[in-house]
Parts: C-alpha cells; sequence; structure tokens
C-alpha cells in the first residue's frame, strides 16, 4: 500500500503526462 506522499507523487505525475498529451 503506498503512503500519502508516494500516492501524491503519482498522481502529479500522471496529471502532468495526461496534460502533456493533450497540449502535444
Amino acid at each position: 500500500m503506498l503512503n500519502k506522499l508516494d500516492a501524491l507523487k503519482y498522481f502529479c505525475t500522471a496529471a502532468q503526462t495526461l496534460n502533456f498529451r493533450e497540449a502535444a
């Protein structure tokens, strides 16, 4: 089970990836 910090980091990374794909 991921802790809150790891979950937040994973969420931010996924969000940035989606934003990059939409902008590209």
